[in-house]
């Protein structure tokens, strides 16, 4: 028997080896994460997370999870504004099984030290989604409670050294504002959904965490160059870059209300670099209006409302991740609240907030002449 492929993937000083028996699946990993998680050579790690198939064994996970009293949900997967709970059962050795039936997978927590394992039935259920997850809450989800931590339902782009940060609920138009940005000839790409913010010495840092890309159709209609790109290549988030087809034929199904990319895939489209690190700059909040101008209207945020705002856009607001099966793994026993008020008050006082108004004729006009006029309401700000 081969030696299994495996990966070693960083974050902020936390390591996670990742054995996989396909190594395609490790390379589309390593293209996701990367560059927000480093991936290194190294023989010892925090945690090893392995890739297992078994169909007898699956099967037997299945009838023990429904002839056994069940245990309460456990907070799994922190998403913007919710909290994936999964039905698990504890096994006579001791260890967890979590089923999670969207991805056809169930997740093995040891009692103590050991391997995570990821089990599905067969080839025939993609392992790529689970596996991302799983790896990104094992580095990343426990910074989020940690002090002087904040993570956001936010997007960032950085123009040049300069972190803008784009924060507010779904459907606020956070990618839009982020894709027209993206335009900037010194953009740089950092995060589309969420962000770990990091108070320093130099600043405020900002660190990209990686997600799925989600754009709606009624986005693509305000970027037809990004639209017709999608007709010439079918980009799918759980393919690799040079996986995707390039050949003609339907390739974009606009008939969904969205299409879903891996950061790579955007970051190819636009013909952007992806950065994991910047300093942050300016904060906005976008809204979709009806206005009919042909430029984004900025509006100044008092540092009472920023805060307001950016209170909503904590991850996982109003949900107690402490007290997770990764928190667990990670030691962390207090059931400390998601709520970060400190941080997002510095934020919002330290940094120039404002509130970006876009209609449908909004990105006609250059994202240079947004950045210029963000920069000028900075050194009003700063005068």
């Amino acid at each position: 028997m081969g030696t299994i492929p495996s990966s070693v993937f960083a974050f902020q000083g936390t390591t996670t080896r990742v054995e996989c028996p396909d190594a395609a699946d490790l390379e589309w990993l390593t293209e996701f994460l990367s560059p927000q998680f480093r991936v290194l050579e190294t023989i010892f790690t925090d945690f090893t997370v392995k890739v297992e198939e078994d169909q007898h064994y699956f099967e037997f996970l299945w009838e023990e999870l429904s002839k056994r009293q069940p245990n309460p949900l456990e907070n799994t997967f922190v998403l913007d504004q919710t909290v994936v709970r999964l039905p698990s059962t504890t096994l006579n050795d001791g260890s967890q099984a979590l089923y999670d039936e969207t991805c056809h997978v169930f997740y093995l927590f040891p009692p103590k030290a050991g391997p995570i394992k990821i089990l599905r039935r067969s080839q025939e259920h993609s392992i790529r989604t689970s596996l991302m997850r799983v790896v990104r809450e094992l580095l990343a989800a426990p910074l989020g409670i940690a002090d002087q931590n904040l993570m956001l339902h936010a997007a960032c782009v950085a123009i040049g050294d300069s972190g803008v940060i784009i924060a507010g609920p779904k459907n606020a138009g956070k990618t839009s504002l982020l894709i027209h940005l993206l335009h900037h000839p010194s953009a740089q790409y950092l995060s589309n959904d969420r962000i770990l913010l990091n108070k320093s010495d130099s600043g405020l840092d900002v660190q990209g965490i990686p997600s799925i890309v989600s754009i709606r159709n009624e986005t693509l209609q305000f970027f037809p160059a990004l639209r017709t790109q999608f007709d010439m290549r079918h980009s799918l988030f759980a393919k690799r870059l040079r996986t995707t087809p390039t050949s003609a034929g339907p390739i974009a199904d606009f008939t969904r209300k969205k299409c879903l990319l891996s950061p790579a895939q955007l970051c190819e489209l636009l013909r952007v670099k992806a950065i994991a690190q910047t300093k942050a700059w300016v904060v906005l909040f976008p809204r979709i209006t009806d206005h009919e101008e042909s430029s984004i209207v900025t509006r100044s945020v008092s540092p009472e409302a920023a805060a307001d705002h950016l209170f909503h856009s904590v991850f996982g607001s109003g949900h107690r991740t402490g007290n997770s099966i990764f928190g667990k793994l990670h030691g962390v026993e207090k059931n400390k609240e998601l709520d970060g008020l400190t941080l997002v008050q510095d934020l919002a006082s330290r940094f120039h907030c404002c509130e970006c108004l876009m209609g449908a004729n909004s990105y006609r006009e250059s994202s240079e002449k947004l950045v210029a006029e963000l920069a000028a309401q900075i050194d009003l700000d700063h005068a």
